[in-house]
């Protein structure tokens, strides 16, 4: 339900993640509308992948939206950038478990992908 409405947005592409496990369903920008930040992006356009395994996900998150994500339980510093070999904003988002929780993990994604296309608003 999740990945449904996420790869229905405009100028979203579903691609294989060049940055994760096969099988990963990667969230892409169109080359056109990429526009944001370097730190808006995972690798190359892609702004997060959906773990085939529990349904968690990798999101390059807006920096100011981490701590409340945190704090909130929705989301974890991804690895890679608490070792320091990634922006601090790269996280992981938890599986939803239920309409409400899509709900909440899809406006998590809608304001990545806003980010990423230079629609921070």
């Amino acid at each position: 339900m999740l990945a449904e409405r996420v790869f229905a947005l405009p100028d979203v592409e579903e691609r294989p993640t060049t940055v994760s496990a096969p099988g990963a369903r990667a969230i892409w920008l169109k080359d056109a509308v990429a526009k944001g930040p370097a730190d808006a992006f995972l690798a190359h356009r892609e702004i997060g992948h959906f773990h085939p395994w529990d349904g968690s996900m990798h999101l390059a998150l807006p920096p100011e939206l981490v701590s409340p994500a945190i704090s909130a339980g929705w989301a974890e510093v991804h690895p890679v950038a608490r070792a320091g070999g990634a922006p601090g904003n790269m996280v992981m988002i938890f599986g939803p478990r239920d309409g409400c929780e899509v709900d909440v993990v899809f406006d998590l994604v809608l304001a990545s992908y806003r980010r990423a296309g230079g629609r921070e608003s």
